[in-house]
């Protein structure tokens, strides 16, 4: 606890608060994850190594950062970039020690002739479930990328319709020149809450700006709801915040 900032010292005593005042809620009763975190991270050839290291050392960052309040993110993964098929898998209920090995057990393929990040971006929000704070869509990818997209989709015309209060962050995780990222984040700010784009090597400055916007959402939401009298079912852990 010693590392949290006091931001997220004001949130855990309002969770404190918050057990306080729900201590009548029903024995059967529930807890459930408040924000949705999905990493989406290419898994294609020379960007996979590096793509693997970051997104593990991004996520264990963020829940170390976090601390008790990471029981309250259910973590996902989503692989793009892994053959012809441009083929996205997406893994749900993962652990932050978990990420790098999942991600490394791809076998390098040739890439699709569109630009994988694109259809992983169409396939990762038609899967995603609203969470009642919000979630987090962090991407992390190389920094040349091909313009065309699937249904005639582009970097700078994305074509991707988010849930509401989604934020986004894209990374780049391998250090070839281009502003292909920027022009793929231009494209997606007014479809999300927020949208960040970040250079190769900027992990520690991703892991602070996603611990400040996942305990912002966190906060404003029990907040809201302690204000409307709604105390939200958050006394103890999810069933996916073990440890790594």
């Amino acid at each position: 606890m010693k590392h949290m900032t006091p931001k997220l010292l004001r949130f855990s005593a309002l969770l404190t608060f918050v057990g306080a005042v729900g201590f009548g809620l029903p024995a059967q009763a529930q807890p459930k994850s408040l924000f949705g975190l999905t990493i989406v991270a290419d898994v294609s050839g020379d960007a996979q190594n590096m793509t693997a290291r970051s997104a593990q050392r991004l996520v264990r960052g963020i829940k170390e950062q976090l601390g008790d309040s990471w029981a309250q993110v259910d973590l996902s993964l989503v692989a793009f970039g892994n053959g012809l098929d441009t083929r996205v898998d997406r893994l749900g209920r993962v652990k932050p020690g978990q990420i790098k090995e999942l991600l490394d057990g791809y076998e390098p393929e040739a890439s699709a002739p569109d630009e994988p990040v694109l259809l992983a971006l169409h396939s990762t929000v038609r899967r995603l479930k609203e969470y009642p704070a919000g979630q987090m869509i962090i991407v992390l990818a190389g920094g040349d990328l091909r313009n065309s997209g699937p249904d005639d989709s582009s970097l700078d015309r994305p074509k991707v319709k988010f849930l509401n209060n989604t934020r986004v962050m894209l990374i780049k995780a391998t250090p070839e020149g281009g502003r292909d990222l920027r022009t793929l984040g231009e494209g997606l700010e007014r479809r999300a809450e927020s949208v960040t784009v970040l250079r190769f090597g900027k992990d520690d400055r991703a892991r602070k700006r996603a611990v400040n916007q996942i305990n912002q959402a966190l906060e404003d939401y029990v907040q809201n709801a302690v204000r409307s009298g709604a105390i939200p079912e958050i006394l103890g852990a999810p069933a996916n915040a073990g440890s790594d």
